[in-house]
């Protein structure tokens, strides 16, 4: 997409990261969706699924996550919930704490 083409539907920063925030919890309801229904599970599904960077979610994910330093509070908010909601889908799953919370290390 051009910079024209961008700023068309993004006037600003501002908008450019709250649609990169919204996106994200869109996709990120459905992969956590596509966890859960997986046949091998949760677990094995999100450390399968965790080196992806090509997928939509992944890709929205990395954006977020390359703000900066100056990073927008409802980035970080995006990005914490995915994280815990991939963590509590593990947990649901393992049911040891200790257990689900190294997987998780594992894939991220």
């Amino acid at each position: 997409m051009s910079k024209g083409g961008l700023l068309y539907h993004f006037p600003n920063r501002e908008a450019l990261i709250l649609g990169l925030v919204e996106r994200a919890d869109a996709l990120g309801a459905e992969y956590l969706e596509r966890l859960r229904q997986d046949p091998a599970g949760p677990a094995v599904a999100y450390l399968r699924t965790s080196a992806e960077t090509t997928t939509p979610f992944d890709r929205t994910l990395i954006a977020l996550s390359r703000l900066g330093s100056d990073q927008h509070p409802a980035a970080v908010a995006v990005l914490r919930r995915a994280q815990e909601a991939w963590a509590e889908v593990v947990r649901e799953e393992i049911g040891d704490e200790a257990v689900s919370r190294a997987i998780v290390l594992m894939g991220d």
